[in-house]
């Protein structure tokens, strides 16, 4: 590359290689008086693999502490890590910096000067070429971070102004060093003392509140000041408020800048985390977090935006008093992780649980003496599930460690009912897990079990005593756990004695019963919710709701009757005005049969007993006998007094089938049919006989169909009358 030949010693020649024409000569009698081990350091520094680098630095200092002090191995070395600076391969640049911030860490006796003034020189940013501006521009920036991360800058505050001035001087080239240089100011000036911090001040920090909203790191620069020095940035700028509603979206602008700066990083800004301690200084989180946070932030649809969110949210669970977590844990961040946790699950999508529970630890482990916070954070994010489930399931070995014991102590403790029912919610919520179970064995967990029985048995001796909103939440709280562990004990078949908790429920039944009848006589409604957890326990411990109680609030004031009952059955077809005029017409019906069957008569067979004959006859015809001779077994014999037989019975009991012009005298029957009987069967019309040939079988539901129109029983009974079949339709 053109940037590399124009170096001095861009890079070592490895022995015996003869440079190439019109290139600068090398220092060929500086690199043959060094072993080949010495020069191999240099390629190995510059490498990719972290380890390799970290190993040829490492080697390197312990090759130059083997050497005299002011020898030609030290010059040399300093040499090619500042001629290193400025190559053109981008990744080595930062290797070169950190090999020479460690060499000059372990070798106080060089004076920093020296090296400040070889990178300016060597890298002259009024001489250098334009086509070299570049190299040049990074050489000086990484010069001056290897002089930090050696640790000795700020106490030099002679270099600590002169590298002022020249990261100053970087910020001018922002198109090739972006913000790279305030960077680097800003991470200096954090870690020099106050009294220097107050004399750099005023030569590094611009006092308009647009220049400081204006980038992340002026912003974060006057963070630091108004952290470290207020009264002297008070001096120079007056009374500043962040926070005013002017500067909310200004804010919002500059921290999103801030999340993508650190996307490849993965961390989270320091601005962000400078505004949110001056919002709890100045006592407004609650405006920084709704409005900057989640109406600014999260509204900006933005992944690296979500990112700095969440980081931000794990980062100030310990800042944060039990109020403010119950604000952070409500709102639309929490919803938000929800949904990127679900959707994280997918391939090429990034995960942010194994880090939050990173902070999640943090935080339990920092508030060991403070159940009341580990409590509500946990119950907080438990509280959000999806289909059910928690959607954080890596909590759980958080969760048995740390608060287990101490969410089963709050089960049942002495304090406010809210924090009784939020911990039965969370063993609700995570007893079922699987998670949770494969960090117990069986005798620990069967344990557990039988200590979340007892505290939940303390709770429900006042069942039915509750007269405020967090006292009713407590008891259906507990009612819902005892299900769960019910469940848990049924399906792992446990041993446990359940004496205690069922004995404890049946001494609360009247009490709880008459409560619900209280409520619905005052309300019109009880709480079924309630009443119907209750019996859903009893009855796993074997005691049956009572029919009585089953329904009766569901039975309706206003009878009604047989009819429009059973239209409500499943299955029944909806209502039309068709069958609603059918239904009128058997009410008639009904109503003009009661004589007859008050006289004696035998009302018309039902479709039991068809079907029952029906099989009859198949059976017969099995067995090779007529039909019509071997009546059926539950069919009560006929008077003569009785109604001639219906429509089927006739069908059953005939040799040959009508065929148009014949008369119903000229069946044979089986019986002999009364007098009355034979004059009424003359008085019927052929027009509704078969024209089909005997052979001919018509299905059993158009037959039956087609026969209920013709049938003298049916008619003398006061059934309903169908008039003849359409023209065209078969029979």
């Amino acid at each position: 590359m053109a940037e590399t030949e124009s170096m001095d010693v861009a890079k070592p020649v490895s022995p015996g290689e003869v440079p190439k024409s019109g290139a600068r000569p090398v220092d060929r009698q500086g690199l043959l008086k060094h072993s080949r081990e010495f020069l191999d350091f240099f390629w190995d520094i510059a490498k990719p693999q972290q380890e390799t680098r970290l190993e040829a630095t490492e080697k390197l200092l312990e090759y130059l502490r083997a050497k005299p002090k002011g020898s030609s191995e030290m010059k040399y070395a300093l040499k090619r890590l500042i001629t290193g600076l400025g190559v053109g391969r981008e990744t080595a640049r930062p290797c070169y910096s950190l090999a020479l911030a460690q060499l000059l860490q372990s070798f106080e006796d060089i004076p920093l000067s020296s090296i400040l003034q070889q990178v300016q020189e060597k890298y002259n940013l009024q001489k250098v070429k334009k086509g070299m501006m570049r190299p040049a521009l990074f050489a000086n920036l990484f010069g001056v971070l290897a002089l930090f991360q050696s640790g000795r800058l700020v106490k030099d505050s002679e270099v600590l102004m002169k590298s002022v001035k020249l990261l100053q001087a970087l910020a001018q080239h922002h198109n090739h060093l972006q913000e790279q240089p305030q960077k680097a100011l800003v991470d200096i000036l954090s870690e020099v003392p106050e009294a220097v911090l107050e004399e750099v001040l005023p030569k590094v920090l611009k006092t308009e509140l647009n220049s400081i909203l204006g980038s992340p790191e002026h912003l974060e620069l006057f963070l630091l000041a108004q952290q470290k020095v207020p009264k002297k940035l008070e001096k120079l700028m007056g009374p500043v408020n962040l926070f005013a509603d002017e500067g909310i979206p200004r804010l919002v602008t500059v921290l999103k800048a801030a999340a993508t700066s650190v996307k490849k990083e993965r961390k989270l800004p320091a601005v962000a985390l400078d505004l949110l301690r001056l919002a709890l200084r100045e006592d407004k989180f609650p405006r920084f977090w709704k409005e900057v946070v989640e109406q600014g932030l999260l509204k900006k649809q933005s992944w690296p935006a979500s990112y700095l969110c969440f980081r931000l949210l794990g980062t100030a669970l310990p800042l944060l008093s039990e109020e403010q977590l119950q604000l952070v844990m409500r709102g639309d961040l929490i919803r938000h992780y929800g949904e990127h946790t679900v959707t994280a699950k997918l391939p090429n999508h990034y995960k942010f649980a194994p880090e939050m529970t990173q902070y999640v630890e943090a935080f339990l482990e920092g508030c060991q003496d403070d159940s009341e916070r580990q409590l509500a954070m946990v119950v907080a994010f438990t509280s959000v599930t999806n289909q059910g489930l928690p959607i954080v399931p890596t909590f759980w070995r958080v969760l048995c460690k740390s608060l287990l014991p101490i969410v089963v102590e709050h089960v049942a403790s002495h304090g406010q009912p809210r924090h009784q029912a939020q911990a039965c919610l969370l063993l609700q919520k995570t007893l079922p897990t699987r998670e949770l179970r494969l960090c117990f064995k069986a005798p620990e967990w069967e344990q557990l079990l039988g200590q979340i029985l007892g505290k939940v048995t303390e709770n429900l001796r006042t069942l039915g005593e509750a007269e405020t909103k967090p006292e009713h939440q407590k008891e259906l709280s507990s009612l819902e756990l005892l299900n769960t562990v019910f469940k848990n004990i049924r399906q792992e078949k446990l041993t446990l004695d359940l004496t205690g908790v069922l004995g404890v429920l049946q001494s609360q039944q009247p009490r709880l019963q008459q409560k619900l009848q209280q409520e619905e006589h005052l309300t019109g409604t009880g709480s079924s919710r309630l009443y119907d957890l209750y019996w859903q326990a009893m009855k796993t411990l074997g005691v049956q709701r009572p029919k009585s109680e089953k329904g009766a609030r569901d039975i309706p004031e206003a009878p009604q009757s047989p009819v429009s009952t059973k239209r409500k059955k499943k299955g029944f077809l909806p209502e039309t005005k068709k069958r609603k005029k059918r239904k009128s017409e058997g009410a008639v019906q009904e109503e003009e049969a009661k004589p007859a069957a008050a006289s004696g008569e035998q009302p018309p067979s039902t479709g039991k007993k068809r079907r029952n004959k029906r099989r009859t006859k198949k059976l017969s015809q099995v067995n090779g006998t007529p039909a019509t001779k071997s009546p059926a077994p539950e069919t009560p014999a006929v008077s003569p007094s009785s109604p001639t037989q219906t429509p089927e019975l006739q069908k059953k009991n005939r040799k040959v089938p009508q065929v148009k012009g014949t008369t119903p005298e000229s069946l044979d029957c089986p019986e002999e049919p009364t007098a009355a009987k034979k004059r009424h069967m003359k008085n019927l019309p052929a027009k509704g006989t078969s024209g089909r040939s005997p052979q001919s079988a018509l299905p059993r539901k158009k037959v039956r169909l087609s026969l209920g129109g013709r049938s003298p029983s049916l008619l003398q009974s006061g059934a309903r009358k169908k008039g003849p079949p359409r023209k065209g339709k078969k029979l």
